[in-house]
């Protein structure tokens, strides 16, 4: 399989090979914002995570969201080590905005702005990650009065 990256960060794949949200395969070059934290740690002489650590594999695919659109959680990957052995917590993982509001999947926006979402895993934060929500465009609406009844129609 061959892969690339683009400057929008997609991913193509030039010969046909079956690609699910936790296939493994090694990515040799990808935009700096997606490799996690403790890989880039690793690679400059730190540590690799030992027994109880969790560390985040790769956050929510979707960050840019409309005012009325639902919050989205596919693509987040968070693993753990136990007993030399990586465990997938990531059903495990609660998502917090503005410190205590918990996002879930489908949850609708109310609010346009930057956002960061927290990830926690049994009350301790481990990661965050930015999102920006957009005003929702202007619903058109249009009236039209009967000129010989008065009668007001009102058109969403």
């Amino acid at each position: 399989m061959r892969c690339t990256d683009t400057e929008d960060s997609q991913l193509f794949i030039f010969e046909k090979a079956k690609v699910t949200p936790r296939s493994k395969f090694t990515v040799l070059s990808a935009p700096d914002e997606l490799i996690p934290q403790w890989y880039k740690t690793y690679k400059n002489g730190g540590k690799a995570p030992t027994d109880g650590e969790m560390y985040v594999v790769s956050y929510p695919v979707m960050t840019k969201y409309k005012v009325g659109e639902g919050f989205d959680t596919h693509g987040i990957l968070v693993k753990t080590r136990i007993g030399g052995k990586e465990i997938d917590i990531s059903n495990k993982v609660a998502f917090y905005t503005s410190g205590t509001v918990q996002l879930h999947q489908g949850r609708p926006f109310t609010a346009a702005g930057t956002k960061v979402v927290e990830l926690r895993y049994e009350e301790k934060n481990i990661g965050k990650f930015t999102i920006d929500v957009a005003d929702a465009p202007a619903a058109s609406a249009y009236f039209t009065i009967h000129w010989l009844t008065g009668t007001i129609h009102v058109c969403l």
